[in-house]
């Protein structure tokens, strides 16, 4: 009886070796597994075994976490609520065309705002490179004044919040993915995109991608080899009898 053993192909990609260490540093692609923890620059993405319908396909900005609990914002939902019907008493045309953002179900009382600034505010906290939390009222009419538009500045109704160790055993449960946040993602892409992006095929393991290639680039090379490989197997016998037997 011979024993084959069938090896995953290795993918050459920008001269990266995918699945091989590399011989000496690379200037561009690099590929990194996930190893990401809970904190402030980390999304929380609703994975499919989410059962609360509140964050059903959402994925949450961490702006704070710690002994004292969790605090977030949900990203990728939109409201029809114009800023001029919330921020009433400030007279600014641009208003009319600017609209709150859905942070989450707690807080619904209150705003809170991300900022895109390469100087660091004050009466705000940073959360990643050059983004920015605040809930100060002076600092976002400051803001508004400046004319900013939503691909630097997000005025988010409500958060999205979590008890001590209530986090935790719901990402102990499934309910979550963590994914390392980036400011791209929270500014400017479209959000129907954001979960469909960051969720990825559940059967497939995810890579953290450096350089400009996403990773379902990479399966959608993956995969075509993998069964072009199968039906090359299929049609040419193996030594000790034909392969196809394979599934």
């Amino acid at each position: 009886m011979v024993s084959v053993v069938l090896m995953l192909p290795v993918l050459v990609l920008g001269g990266v070796q995918w699945g091989v260490e590399p011989a000496f540093p690379q200037p561009g692609l690099k590929l990194v597994q996930q190893t990401v923890t809970p904190g402030k620059g980390v999304f929380l993405v609703a994975s499919s075994e989410m059962r609360d319908p509140r964050f059903s396909q959402t994925v949450v900005l961490l702006l704070a976490h710690g002994e004292g609990g969790t605090l977030g914002l949900i990203i990728n939902r939109a409201s029809e609520i114009p800023l001029s019907e919330v921020l009433t008493e400030l007279e600014n045309p641009g208003l009319e065309s600017q609209f709150l953002f859905f942070g989450g179900p707690v807080g619904l009382d209150g705003l809170l705002f991300l900022m895109r600034t390469d100087l660091e505010p004050e009466r705000a906290t940073q959360v990643m490179e050059d983004v920015y939390f605040s809930g100060d009222r002076a600092l976002l009419e400051e803001l508004l004044g400046q004319d900013q538009d939503s691909r630097d500045l997000r005025v988010y109704l409500g958060q999205a919040g979590w008890a001590p160790g209530q986090l935790e055993n719901e990402l102990a449960g499934g309910s979550w993915d963590l994914v390392r946040a980036d400011t791209h993602t929270v500014f400017e892409k479209d959000l129907k995109d954001i979960w469909l992006d960051l969720s990825g095929p559940p059967e497939i393991p995810r890579f953290i991608v450096q350089g400009g290639v996403q990773a379902r680039h990479l399966v959608s090379v993956c995969l075509p080899f993998c069964l072009y490989l199968k039906q090359a197997l299929k049609a040419y016998p193996l030594r000790g009898g034909p392969a196809n037997h394979l599934r």
